[in-house]
C-alpha cells in the first residue's frame, strides 16, 4: 500500500529494476522513467538497465542523477544493414538480461518493457516479472503478415507462457495479446 507523496510506515521496500531496450526520447520512455522515479520517491531503490542510453537523446531523470541508468550491451548492432532489427534488439536483450543475472542480481521486482525475450533469464534471478508489453516493434513488420505474427508468438508465447509467475500488461486491446492454450 502506498499513499502519495510518501511511504507507508511498516511497507518492505522492494529493490525494482526496469528493463527497457533503447532508453531515449518517447512516449515508452516517457512511462518508464515516471513509473521509476514514482517508486524511487516512495523509497524503493530502483535501476534502470538498457542496451543503449545517449544522454543527449535522454529525459533529464536519467542524466542528472534523478535515476540510476546501467548500460550493457551497446556495443552489439542495432541493425545489419539497415534489416534484422527486431534479431538484434532481441540479442541486445539477452545481453542485457545475462548482464544483470551475472553482475547484479539484487532485485526483488523486475518491469521489463517492449521486449520479453529477457524474460526466461531474468528469472533464473528470481525475481517477480512485471511485462508491459504494447508491441511498438510489430510496426517493422507488415501488419498481419507472417513476420508479424512469427514474432508475436516468439515474443510472447515462448519467453511469457513458457515463463511461471509472470505478469503481463499491455496497452493494446484485450483481443491483441494472445491467450495462453
Amino acid at each position: 500500500a502506498t499513499v502519495l507523496g510518501g511511504r507507508v510506515p511498516g511497507v518492505r521496500r522492494a529493490a525494482v529494476a526496469f528493463v527497457h531496450p533503447d532508453l531515449g526520447i518517447g512516449g515508452a520512455e516517457r512511462l518508464i522513467v515516471d513509473a521509476a522515479v514514482g517508486l524511487a520517491a516512495q523509497e524503493h531503490p530502483v535501476v534502470v538497465y538498457t542496451s543503449h542510453h545517449d544522454p543527449a537523446h535522454a529525459f533529464k531523470e536519467t542524466c542528472d542523477g534523478t535515476l540510476t541508468v546501467k548500460v550493457y550491451g551497446d556495443f552489439l548492432p542495432r541493425s545489419i544493414l539497415g534489416r534484422a532489427h527486431i534479431l538484434c534488439a532481441t540479442l541486445r536483450g539477452l545481453y542485457l538480461s545475462c548482464a544483470m543475472l551475472l553482475l547484479e542480481r539484487s532485485f526483488d521486482v523486475v518491469v521489463v518493457d517492449q521486449l520479453s525475450a529477457p524474460i526466461p533469464i531474468l528469472r533464473l534471478a528470481g525475481a517477480r516479472i512485471i511485462f508491459y508489453c504494447h508491441f511498438p516493434d510489430l510496426k517493422l513488420a507488415a501488419p498481419g503478415g507472417r513476420l508479424a505474427a512469427l514474432h508475436l508468438y516468439l515474443s510472447v508465447y515462448l519467453s511469457v507462457y513458457l515463463s511461471v509467475y509472470v505478469s503481463v500488461y499491455t496497452s493494446q486491446t484485450s483481443s491483441s495479446l494472445p491467450q495462453a492454450g
